[in-house]
């Protein structure tokens, strides 16, 4: 595990509850814990490291757009290389300005000819929320029982210290996740090609850093 990580954990417990008004600043600037879970696929980021690799084959599943309808993961790259960008939450400024950048980014990718996807354990109307508070014009998609998640080796269920203080800074994960968990997804990106086979892959337990579209541009104009 990094010692970034591991120094975050270490003074998590010293984090004292932010007033309302300031909650996501600080509750996004505190590392999240997680626990080893008996739920398959789940992740303890304690010891294990996230991410499927490059070369491995992207996960089936079915994942919804803001309007519930199903939409396979196979769908995603079966006419065009897909980018898969990972996020843990419309609530999370981490998340939302990374977001944004790759909407900048997108007429590249575009041009490229791949994809760009988002995907969060998020309901569909959070999603929806999070399209367009931050005026996302690619699609932004749910992974309804987290098994997409799990699947790309992302998921962990935060510990019971980490949620009680995210209830504190009135973040209510169960009533924003789809599946009603307290579990979130590593940050990751993926490029996935028309194969399904992964050619680019980033994930890491640190939140609050986030790689630039670059390399994931790079991966894509490579497959041309």
């Amino acid at each position: 595990m990094p010692r970034t990580i591991l120094s975050r954990f270490a003074s998590a417990a010293l984090v004292a509850v932010a007033a309302a008004p300031a909650f996501v600043m600080t509750a996004c600037a505190t590392a999240d814990s997680g626990v080893a879970n008996p739920n398959a696929g789940l992740l303890d980021p304690a010891s294990d490291t996230p991410g499927l690799s490059v070369g491995d084959h992207a996960p089936m599943g079915e994942l919804l757009d803001a309007e519930s309808n199903e939409i396979r993961v196979a769908d995603l790259y079966s006419d065009q290389p897909a980018v898969l960008i990972f996020y843990r939450g419309g609530w999370c400024p981490y998340c939302t300005r990374d977001l944004r950048e790759w909407e900048g980014a997108l007429p590249e990718f575009e041009n490229a000819g791949a994809r760009v996807v988002a995907i969060s354990l998020e309901t569909p109307e959070h999603a929806y929320d999070t399209t367009t508070k931050n005026e996302l014009s690619y699609d932004v998609l749910v992974d309804p029982t987290g098994n997409v998640v799990k699947g790309f080796r992302l998921g962990f269920q935060l510990d019971e210290t980490t949620t009680t203080r995210y209830k504190g800074y009135g973040i209510d994960l169960a009533a924003h996740n789809a599946n009603a968990s307290w579990e979130l997804p590593a940050p990751a990106v993926y490029v996935v090609d028309t194969s399904g086979v992964i050619r680019y892959a980033n994930a890491d337990w640190d939140y609050t850093e986030r790689v630039g579209h670059e390399d994931a541009l790079e991966a894509v104009r490579g497959l041309n």
